[in-house]
């Protein structure tokens, strides 16, 4: 099986490669570039992480609008950028159909189904709308809350020093400590 993982960049994402890899797939990353504070530490996380692994790493820019994610550095809560996953998913669908993989795997939790786009029903329709392209859309950590990912990532003494999640970090570049996303990749929420 040839495996496409959106690739934030985080710890899910991480999980998820490690996890594909671990299952025998051939894997490639993809990381879209759009409008996100913490982007270029995002885009660095997912070259070094493709470079230790000696994965292939598609990069892709869209225009997305992502002011939701710059309220401000620390600021706890949800940061809901509507379409983001779609816009995800059917950048990945092309670049899998393309590129010979058949899967495209999206990093949502269990804890994550308080978004529109993260929701199982939703992965669902996704894969349904790939399959005429021969892909289907799967969320292999959808039955996972981050505390049992971390159990599964330390169970299997899979390497996570690459991996970054912020919302928005600091000016000296480092994650915030605090806010939803930091506190998730920390098993907290």
């Amino acid at each position: 099986m040839r495996g496409l993982i959106l690739m934030s960049g985080g710890y899910d994402s991480l999980a998820l490669v490690h996890m594909a890899l671990d299952r025998g797939y051939r894997v490639r990353l993809l990381h879209i570039v759009y409008d996100h504070p913490a982007e270029a530490l995002e885009l660095q996380a997912c070259r070094n992480i493709a470079a230790q692994l000696g994965l292939e790493l598609d990069v892709v820019e869209t225009s997305l609008q992502a002011k939701a994610l710059s309220v401000g550095v620390g600021k706890k809560g949800a940061r809901i950028v509507a379409g983001r996953n779609a816009v995800f998913v059917a950048h990945a669908v092309n670049v899998a159909a393309v590129g010979g993989c058949n899967e495209v795997w999206i990093g949502a939790t269990a804890e994550d189904t308080g978004y529109p786009d993260c929701r199982p029903e939703w992965i669902r329709l996704q894969s349904t709308l790939g399959r005429p392209w021969g892909v289907s859309v799967e969320a292999p950590a959808i039955c996972y809350t981050r505390r049992q990912l971390m159990q599964l990532v330390a169970g299997k003494g899979w390497d996570m020093c690459h991996a970054f999640s912020c919302y928005q970090p600091t000016k000296a570049g480092k994650a915030c400590g605090r806010c939803n996303s930091c506190m998730q990749g920390q098993g907290n929420e």
